[in-house]
C-alpha cells in the first residue's frame, strides 16, 4: 500500500489541501554547512542535497575555503561568520 502525502494550510480560516508536488515546489531547503580546511566534503553534501539556500558557517580562517565552495556551485549563499571558539575558553 503505497501513503500520499498531503498538507493541509489555513489561509483565511479557508483549508487547502496540498499534494506532494506542490510542498516541493512550497518549501525550500535550507542547508547549514561548517567550513573547514578540506573543501570536498561540504562541496559533495552540497551537491547531494541540492538545497535552494546555502549558509557557509566559517571563521576568519576559513573563509577563503567558504568563498571557494561559493563560487564552485550556483546556489544562493548567506555567509555566518563565527567568531574564535577559543576566546569563550580560558
Amino acid at each position: 500500500m503505497k501513503f500520499k502525502k498531503q498538507l493541509t494550510i489555513i489561509k483565511n480560516n479557508k483549508y487547502y489541501n496540498i499534494d506532494n508536488q506542490k510542498i516541493s515546489r512550497i518549501m525550500k531547503k535550507h542547508h547549514l554547512t561548517l567550513v573547514g580546511a578540506q573543501v570536498m566534503p561540504v562541496y559533495n553534501g552540497i551537491m547531494y542535497a541540492k538545497p535552494d539556500k546555502v549558509y557557509l558557517l566559517h571563521s576568519k580562517e576559513t573563509l577563503e575555503q567558504a568563498k571557494n565552495i561559493k563560487n564552485s556551485v550556483t546556489t544562493l549563499y548567506e555567509f555566518v561568520k563565527i567568531e574564535d571558539a577559543n576566546s569563550y575558553f580560558p
